[in-house]
């Protein structure tokens, strides 16, 4: 847009109409063009003179018109007579002044979106390194394996089964062996969070057996119990059903 055709071109199309550069750019090229005006005052003839653009800020011309402008209500509306006095025209000074400038609360919003952008890898990284260790729970009850071994700091030769795969896993799974070496907040290593992930995968299948023992004809349930070597006794309870699914003909399940 040329510089002398700014003012006819907000007059007729409004300033809202730009894109944000285009209003930056705007603000940077007031035009100033010399105009042939005169007025008569008592007995003397007043012309217009372009220093008066120095002078007032605010002023502004456009030649195809003939007329001068206040810059500031020409680009945000309004019209005042007593320019940079008027409340009209102190609020579109205002508003001129911060146009193009980083405002707190863009930049409060922005920092807000990075955190919560920050937040959510954090949560994915999290999920991905609990299913990880979910699936070393699942692998050590589906092969009846024990967790834990007689001794597990770091000076021992076999933690024991969980914490053994762990770092099994985490010899090709980068992101599993920098939590093993960075964490210190939450590792998932202690007997307390095996023993809690144990729960949570044993609450999950009975929920799972529940539902579908409430749906079958018949089951079979089979008990026995033995006495360890602390003379506490334990039992094991099985039960046996079958299950019709699609696509996969007749399944057999026991727990």
């Amino acid at each position: 847009m040329q510089k002398e055709n700014i003012i006819e071109f907000l007059l007729t199309s409004g300033f809202n109409a730009l894109t944000y550069e285009q209003k930056n750019q705007i603000k940077l090229n007031r035009p100033t063009p010399h105009l042939l005006l005169t007025c008569q005052d008592g007995k003397c003839i007043r012309t217009f003179q372009k220093n008066w653009y120095s002078k007032f800020p605010w002023l502004t011309g456009c030649d195809k018109r003939n007329k001068v402008f206040c810059f500031t209500c020409v680009i945000f509306g309004g019209k005042s007579e007593k320019h940079a006095i008027s409340q009209n025209d102190l609020t579109n000074q205002e508003k001129f002044h911060l146009l193009g400038k980083v405002r707190i609360e863009h930049v409060v919003s922005e920092g807000r979106r990075l955190a919560a952008v920050k937040h959510n890898e954090q949560v994915g990284i999290n999920r991905r390194l609990i299913a990880l260790m979910i699936h070393v729970v699942c692998f050590l009850g589906k092969q009846e394996l024990a967790f834990r071994g007689h001794r597990e700091n770091n000076e021992s030769l076999n933690k024991g089964n969980y914490l053994e795969l762990l770092e099994l896993l985490a010899q090709e799974e980068q992101l599993l062996k920098e939590h093993l070496l960075s964490s210190a907040i939450f590792k998932g290593t202690s007997k307390m969070i095996q023993n809690n992930l144990i729960e949570c995968v044993t609450s999950v299948l009975n929920s799972k057996f529940f539902n579908e023992i409430q749906k079958v004809n018949y089951v079979s349930i089979q008990a026995d119990e033995t006495t360890d070597v602390s003379c506490r006794s334990q039992m094991s309870i099985i039960f046996r059903y079958v299950v019709e699914q699609k696509n996969c003909g007749t399944i057999y399940w026991f727990f």
